[in-house]
């Protein structure tokens, strides 16, 4: 092999080379990142809260069309909920969800219904959202 066709042989390897590097180059994963799972044998001992039934969420339904009916709701704290948006029609800026506390944003449809998951939360603490624009606002409190 001649000196011209060797260097050619050998640049292109560095390049194949180099894609290769690129396109499995990852950022390293720090310890915070990963997800603790727990060994099999602990998965599979029966607990005390394997046996219970999973509460279910309590359903606050809120109106969303040139702002949201109700305003203010009251909602029995330390339990799941979910938060029922309603569109029909709805084409203003109350069909944007802002949730800052869960921190929640979405587009609603102009007209069906989007449900927002929200966790148990403490007797006393008041969950407020808002349209995209801040001009309509509605209020969960969570009571024991």
């Amino acid at each position: 092999m001649n000196k011209k066709a060797a260097i050619t042989v050998t640049a292109g390897a560095l390049a194949v080379l180099a894609v290769a590097v690129f396109l499995n180059a990852r950022p390293p994963v720090r310890a915070e990142q990963v997800a603790a799972v727990p060994p099999p044998a602990a998965a599979s001992k029966a607990t005390p809260e394997a046996n219970m039934t999973p509460i279910p969420p309590q359903v606050i339904e809120i109106t969303a069309k040139n702002g949201y009916s109700p305003m203010s709701s009251v909602a029995k704290a330390n339990t799941p909920t979910t938060l029922r948006f309603t569109t029909s029609g709805t084409f203003d800026c109350s069909s944007s969800i802002v949730i800052p506390d869960l921190h929640y944003h979405t587009r609603l449809p102009m007209n069906g219904t989007t449900e927002v998951p929200v966790p148990p939360q403490a007797a006393g603490t008041e969950l407020t959202g808002t349209c995209g624009m801040g001009m309509y606002s509605f209020t969960v409190k969570f009571a024991g």
